[in-house]
């Protein structure tokens, strides 16, 4: 017999992962948008403020995709557990055999 798993969330629980997810989903665009503007800039030398602040960028988006892959690989692991253990809502109709029925079969 299997048990249904009900995962039911509060509203405000879904709308508050949305927003995660959107924080940080634009960080990940913006980042690399800067990165990506500011990358053949006019450098100034070796204290260049902008080349500090792209490495500082770079440095900050490595960390933020490193620290992401692990919740990412949890959440596909943990989803593919339940949809293993998942009833489906249309019973499979099963037919009987002849066991079941218990019939006689003698020739």
């Amino acid at each position: 017999m299997r048990v249904r798993l009900n995962l039911s969330f509060p509203k405000t629980h879904r709308a508050l992962a949305r927003w995660i997810v959107l924080v940080f989903v634009l960080s990940l665009l913006l980042g690399a948008a800067f990165v990506l503007a500011e990358l053949h800039h006019d450098c100034t030398g070796e204290n260049c403020q902008i080349c500090a602040a792209v490495a500082h960028t770079v440095s900050f988006l490595k960390a933020e995709t490193v620290s992401l892959a692990l919740p990412i690989m949890h959440a596909a692991w943990l989803s593919a557990a339940l949809l293993a253990g998942a009833v489906p809502k249309q019973a499979l109709t099963e037919t009987p055999s002849l066991v079941t029925l218990k019939v006689k079969l003698s020739d």
